[in-house]
């Protein structure tokens, strides 16, 4: 299940590599954070110990939690030493077996219409989310990534998704996903990104 904050509680998902983690902690805590979520690719799961888990959580002067990301249409079982599955969009019509959250939904490699039209959230799969308390989230490093027309259509799909989700009452968060400390955003960045898009809904 999805770990529930408060409105106060700042947190940002970032994408590490074993022994890549503690650059990042002092970033985070400077740019306004509380806690972090260190997401691992299926590659790293076997490298991942728990004595690595507890000397970054003793070392960490945050909150932290651990993701394990999956591209794979058939999951595996989910890992005790992470507290988030998190699978790509484009794994939206698998049974969510353990799925957490899912990242990217308007990121789409595909380039062809029908491909743009599923993108999108329908109804049965955002029941399907508020169910399983299944989060969406967003990645700007991958939309800042795009040139103005791509982040155009992508914001379009932002809107459409986060007002589906709205409507659903499924959360929707925006995140860095940053590979590196300097592609981190601030606490303040973060929230105004947050209230363009809601002004974009109202």
């Amino acid at each position: 299940m999805s770990v529930k904050t408060s409105k106060r509680t700042m947190r940002d998902f970032v994408s590490v590599k074993i022994g890549e983690e503690t650059s990042f902690f002092n970033s985070a805590k400077v740019l306004g954070y509380d806690e972090l979520v260190l997401c691992y690719s299926k590659s790293e799961e076997k490298k991942f110990t728990k004595e690595h888990k507890k000397q970054l959580v003793e070392n960490s002067g945050l909150k932290l939690y651990f993701a394990l990301c999956c591209v794979e249409k058939s999951l595996s079982v989910k890992n005790p030493l992470f507290d988030m599955l998190i699978g790509l969009g484009t794994i939206l019509n698998s049974d969510f077996l353990g799925i957490t959250h899912v990242l990217n939904n308007e990121f789409s490699k595909e380039k062809d219409a029908i491909h743009q039209r599923r993108s999108g959230l329908n109804h049965t799969i955002l029941t399907t989310f508020r169910e399983k308390n299944i989060e969406i989230l967003v990645s700007l490093s991958d939309f800042n990534e795009l040139d103005i027309n791509e982040k155009a259509i992508v914001f379009g799909r932002m809107k459409q998704n986060a007002k589906a989700c709205k409507q659903a009452k499924v959360t929707y968060s925006l995140v860095s996903m940053a590979d590196s400390p300097k592609k981190m955003k601030s606490t303040k960045d973060m929230q105004s990104l947050r209230n363009q898009l809601e002004q974009r809904l109202n």
